[in-house]
């Protein structure tokens, strides 16, 4: 598992998962899924030194060789 700072391409991964827990009414107040667009400006709010938003990665292992 590898962490780091969000960036602006992982703002719909980041919304896609937020509105699981929006559907699931689980762990949020929101009752309807929000949109990439709403989410923008909370997204620049953010600083990446000061306020960060952290992204986790599940590396995927690939092997190759002979079949």
């Amino acid at each position: 598992m590898n962490s780091r700072v969000a960036g602006k391409l992982d703002l719909p991964q980041i919304v896609d998962i937020y509105n699981q827990a929006v559907l699931l009414r689980w762990a949020t107040a929101d009752l309807t899924p929000v949109t990439i667009a709403s989410q923008r400006q909370w997204f620049r709010e953010h600083d990446p030194k000061t306020w960060p938003i952290w992204v986790a990665e599940k590396m995927a292992l690939f092997l190759v060789g002979p079949a």
